[in-house]
């Protein structure tokens, strides 16, 4: 009995004897070996090579990595001596395994981990060993590289500012793996439509653009693959939904998880002001002179002009914008005294010219002609133009109608011209009671079509002839001067505002012939 149970307890201590040694090595992480580096330590950075021997030994090492950010990173070892088949892994602080390489390629001198996420920022330890570990033969020097792919999202780097962006001046940058988004701030001043233009100048850098609003959201994307090289990303049209500050996001193709970098050229080129930007605004407007040609010009930035019309009578006007240079499609709108639209005029079938005729105005007062390109500020085309607005005639109350042109006597005929200023002319005569008289009108000069009106000293017509039959003249015959006074003579071209004569004529008064 007492044999037997001597028998167990000598099991029972051989058994613990042999857990011992293998209950120890669990409970322990991977030890740090000391062994320096070139300078020293036993840290490694991004980018920086450092050296280190896997002996019979020391069969690991361990080499401390301070992340900033969840970046994503690869490892690379390479055997620089002896026959060492390396083998590499991620730890986290803890000691914990986080990611491994497969073992040594097949030249069984390299291994890497091509791509990793680190989970967070902190401390990690990068462990280099041997393949088989405790039961591997092969020892020797290596070097060890740890390469930044791409820092974190919402690492600093990727979302503060770098600089600022401003119309139509480019700024040059570079996508790195520890940058790999830059963003620039832009300042608008009004609801401005704007494309965005980033070019690759170097590397193999495949670029993607965004335009942010203040929060961040984005108002529009643009990738880097509208051409076969894969060089430009371009956001032809957007429009700002107002004045404030934005933001320009110039990144890389797949972002984070992206590989390619480079330099670039970024452009941000306004198309058109916002109608709430104050250079539209606050232009000053310039001033119609009846029948003098005005010239300006038509830009992204002012792609309408205001020019004042002031009137002092109700009158009749065309009016003409014509392309002077660059591919203006012009149109212009007649506004009145309260900004509201009295009259649009299009392009013609040239889309060089718009013409507004024979407009006439209700009232006199102030009006605004807006010469603008075709769409607006959503408009591609830019230019000079000419204004020409064109008097046809004036208002019947305007002050070139007021008053008298002269005096008539018989027997001495008289001169003038009718004009679109000045459409009637009147004249005075003394008249006779009971005298006979002819009065005849004859153009002289240019396209005139004369009537005639023999009014009182009130201005009330007693009489009135037409136009003959050959348009040039007109007359009044044997007309009996009711009573002595002041009589008004009144040439007037056909049609009076709205007509379209004018020219010069003789005016005579005779004694009528007794038949």
């Amino acid at each position: 009995m007492k044999s037997k149970l001597m028998f167990r307890l000598m099991c029972l201590s051989l058994l613990l004897a042999l857990a011992l040694p293998s209950t120890v090595l669990a409970s322990e992480n991977h030890p740090t070996l000391n062994h320096s580096t070139q300078d020293g330590g036993s840290a490694v950075t991004y980018g920086t090579e450092v050296t280190g021997e896997i002996t019979a030994e020391a069969i690991e090492q361990l080499w401390t990595l301070e992340a900033a950010s969840a970046d994503r990173i690869g490892v690379r070892v390479e055997r620089t001596g002896g026959n060492l088949m390396p083998q590499v892994s991620i730890l986290d602080v803890n000691g914990q395994e986080l990611s491994s390489s497969y073992g040594p390629d097949d030249t069984q001198a390299v291994t890497e981990i091509e791509s990793y996420v680190l989970p967070l920022a902190g401390s990690y330890q990068i462990r280099v060993y041997r393949q088989y570990e405790a039961t591997g033969k092969t020892t020797g020097t290596y070097s060890l590289n740890v390469s930044l792919i791409a820092t974190a999202e919402d690492n600093p780097n990727n979302i503060t500012p770098v600089g600022e962006v401003t119309y139509d001046a480019p700024v040059q940058g570079n996508v790195t793996p520890n940058r790999w988004r830059n963003v620039y701030t832009l300042q608008a001043a009004g609801a401005d439509v704007i494309s965005v233009n980033v070019e690759r100048t170097n590397g193999n850098y495949i670029p993607y653009v965004e335009v942010l609003d203040s929060n961040g959201g984005v108002l529009s994307g643009g990738y880097g693959y509208n051409n076969d090289y894969y060089d430009a990303a371009t956001i032809e049209e957007v429009e700002l939904p107002g004045p404030g500050q934005y933001s320009v996001a110039v990144s890389r193709y797949d972002g984070f998880n992206g590989l390619t970098i480079g330099g670039f050229n970024l452009t941000v080129t306004m198309l058109g002001a916002g109608d709430d930007n104050p250079v539209l605004t606050g232009a000053t407007p310039g001033t119609v002179t009846y029948d003098t040609p005005l010239t300006g010009e038509l830009t992204n930035s002012n792609w309408y002009q205001d020019w004042t019309l002031a009137l002092t009578s109700a009158d009749r006007v065309t009016i003409t914008v014509n392309r002077s240079s660059g591919n203006l499609i012009p149109r212009f709108v007649v506004l009145g005294g309260s900004g509201q639209e009295l009259y649009t005029a299009y392009e013609d079938y040239s889309y060089s010219q718009a013409t507004l005729e024979d407009y006439s105005f209700d009232v006199a007062g102030t009006f605004t002609v807006r010469v603008f390109r075709a769409n607006e500020k959503f408009g591609p085309t830019t230019g000079g133009y000419e204004l020409l607005v064109a008097l046809e005639g004036a208002g019947e109350d305007s002050e070139t109608l007021q008053g008298f042109t002269g005096t008539i006597t018989k027997g001495t005929p008289v001169t003038g011209t009718v004009t679109n200023a000045r459409w009637a002319d009147t004249w005075t005569y003394e008249g006779v009671s009971g005298e006979v008289i002819d009065i005849t009108v004859e153009r002289t000069g240019g396209t005139l079509v004369p009537l005639l009106e023999v009014r009182d000293s009130n201005g009330q017509t007693i009489t009135s002839a037409y136009v003959a039959d050959t348009g040039d003249k007109s007359a009044i015959t044997r007309f009996t001067v009711p009573g002595n006074g002041e009589y008004r003579i009144v040439v007037v071209r056909s049609s009076e505002q709205t007509g379209h004569t004018t020219g010069d004529y003789t005016l005579s008064i005779t004694d009528t012939v007794a038949q």
